[in-house]
């Protein structure tokens, strides 16, 4: 007996009575959130997990025949099934009973009869764990394919300079195998006379046989996005004998723009789930080891985005296209919010972080406020990260024609001999740093950089065992806008927000399953009706059929794609808001949807607090007291 339906995670119900088969049954499928099968007995239920994959299941202990202890033990000793979580669903109550429930292998225990409220709970619990760890191991194996069938040679390796991790091209690049290359240092891959601590460079890459190869080499740091010790530096190795030619070259840099786009995607498509649904279960889980686990997930999660960030930003570096605005910003919301991405952390060290504009100012700036954030989030960070005691302030004033930002610490400081590389790539005050605190240097050199384009600098002061003080300048620009008389503080404003109901309707256009039931919980959990459309055309036939407040529109879907479908909608005067939920994320994707008529972007994975204040300005709200 069986109801499915393939978009809804599956549920396999066990037991021997069919009145407790029929409540469960009705239970779960009254949530229409699960597809259910069911078994009266155990060796029913082994034949049945022969053809179908439950994500969950549920499972009573007394039964005849095989019992529901002996059946999650078979269960757990078979590689195909051992990571499928098992609840068991039991008269039995006795604490012995529930003990040896855990003992052979169940992820939760409930006694009969059972409230119906907590059988959903529970089930959800487990269920979005499990998905998580899914989507996971998918994610895990779509790198090592990306990686294995890359054109480029690549290398991985560790803060020392050692190789720990290759791919086949790098073994055919250089005609020497796997053994050959692990474990030795990475600048035994060129030629001596070009071994430079440069590596974003044309370099000669030596071959087995003695032939020099000419490659184009550059690199990334694989650091988690939580701040954690770097795992190493990816190496990527392009073999451009081919390529030396104008021509050649510029179509190599079209086809590794649309390779970073594809990775970026195909990457963020997956990891938008793992983490918007660890941030869900995490709201609504309150054990420690469970928040644990689900903290492990989204923190694997995002070293991931941390990673295709970094490619893509390293892309940006090498071509030139890092692009500089020169538009009004507060500085003061700036600071608020730059303040408020370090309070749990400086909390948790115990270190004092002030950040103090010496005087207001009258007008709001003229820049790029989102390098601004970056830079300051980098040595705020750097500073947090290298004081293990004492306090961090940042000092910001206007020195003539300079804004200039001071930010100073009580950490390790940095050697006299060691300031001068500092900024340089992949570059640390020693070795030591990388091993204890993490990180590779890119950081500080793409902050040189961007003061660099906007016409301003960056210096350092230290002394070995004090600590340090970095200098940012940049060039002081007031615009003709009036600055408000109190910026509102960036936690109060996120506090506001979290109190808001919404209401109104809203269409989401995404092709993909787990998206679509992240998306409606997301939004339906904030007051919103949700209706799904499957692709660009489904969004466009219930666009022109039924009123919406708002369309949230994935642009890379099958039958019709989203810029497709907002180019329809706009030729026949729709005046619908459209904002783009996407993966594609590079300048170009932007710059076309606006082009075919989208009013607003958001980039995936999902950053909530975005994602609510772009609710916020196009549909109705409701204030929660």
């Amino acid at each position: 007996m069986s109801i499915s339906n393939n978009k809804l995670p599956r549920i396999l119900a066990i037991d021997d009575q069919a009145d407790n088969l029929q409540i469960i049954g009705l239970t779960l499928l009254n949530s229409h959130q699960y597809s259910v099968n069911f078994a009266q007995s155990g060796e029913s239920a082994l034949e049945l997990m022969e053809t179908i994959s439950p994500d969950l299941i549920l499972l009573d202990v007394m039964m005849p025949g095989v019992g529901g202890y002996e059946l999650c033990q078979q269960l757990k000793r078979d590689p195909r099934f051992r990571e499928i979580p098992v609840i068991f669903l039991s008269a039995k109550s006795e604490a012995a009973d529930v003990v040896t429930g855990f003992e052979v292998g169940g992820a939760d225990y409930i006694t009969k009869p059972f409230e119906p409220t907590i059988l959903l709970a529970r089930v959800d619990t487990q269920i979005r764990a499990r998905l998580a760890q899914l989507q996971e191991e998918r994610l895990r194996d779509h790198m090592s394919l990306i990686l294995n069938s890359m054109t480029e040679g690549l290398a991985v390796f560790d803060p020392d300079g050692i190789i720990y991790q290759i791919n086949p091209k790098l073994e055919q690049l250089t005609g020497k195998r796997a053994d050959e290359l692990i474990e030795r240092p990475y600048t035994s891959l060129f030629a001596a006379s070009e071994q430079t601590s440069t590596l974003f460079t044309n370099q000669l890459l030596c071959h087995k046989s003695g032939k020099e190869i000419p490659v184009r080499v550059s690199g990334a740091p694989l650091k988690p996005a939580d701040g954690e010790v770097a795992e190493g530096t990816l190496l990527v190795i392009q073999d451009i004998r081919e390529l030396l030619s104008a021509e050649s070259a510029n179509q190599a840099n079209r086809a590794k723009d649309e390779f970073l786009a594809t990775i970026s995607h195909e990457l963020r498509t997956p990891l938008t789930t793992i983490i918007g649904n660890c941030e869900l279960l995490a709201d609504q889980t309150h054990n420690s080891e469970n928040r644990q686990l689900i903290h492990s997930i989204e923190v694997a999660g995002r070293s991931q985005l941390t990673l295709v960030n970094n490619i893509l930003d390293l892309s940006k570096i090498e071509s030139g296209k890092f692009t500089i605005e020169a538009l009004p910003y507060n500085l003061m919301k700036l600071l608020n919010e730059v303040e408020q991405i370090f309070t749990t952390q400086v909390k948790d060290a115990g270190i004092d972080l002030r950040i103090k504009l010496q005087s207001p100012l009258p007008f709001q700036l003229l820049g790029d406020d989102q390098r601004i954030r970056q830079i300051l989030t980098n040595l705020i960070g750097n500073a947090i990260k290298f004081t293990q005691q004492g306090s961090v302030s940042v000092t910001i004033q206007r020195e003539e024609s300079l804004l200039c930002f001071r930010i100073q610490d009580s950490g390790v400081g940095i050697a006299a001999e060691d300031l001068k590389r500092l900024f340089d790539r992949f570059e640390q005050a020693n070795s030591s740093i990388s091993r204890r605190f993490g990180g590779s240097g890119l950081g500080l050199h793409i902050s040189a950089q961007l003061a660099k384009q906007m016409g301003g600098s960056i210096a350092v002061e230290s002394t070995l065992g004090e600590g340090s003080t970095f200098l940012l300048n940049l060039p002081y620009q007031e615009s003709n806008l009036p600055t408000p008389a109190r910026e509102t503080s960036a936690t109060h404003t996120r506090a506001t927000a979290l109190n808001e109901q919404l209401r109104g309707t809203v269409l989401v256009a995404e092709d993909t399953p787990e998206l679509q039931l992240l998306e409606r919980r997301i939004l339906e959990s904030i007051g919103v009706r949700v209706t799904i459309a499957d692709n660009g055309k489904e969004a466009l036939a219930l666009a022109t059929t039924e009123p919406f407040d708002l369309i949230l529109m994935d642009m890379q879907m099958p039958v019709m794609d989203g810029i497709e479908a907002t180019k329809k909608l706009r030729a026949i005067h729709n005046t619908t808001p459209i904002v783009a939920l996407t993966a594609n994320v590079m300048q170009k994707h932007r710059d076309a949807f606006f082009q075919a008529g989208g009013d607003d972007f958001l980039s995936k994975p999902i950053n909530r607090t975005e994602l609510k204040s772009i609710l916020t300005r196009y549909l109705p709200h409701e204030e929660v007291t």
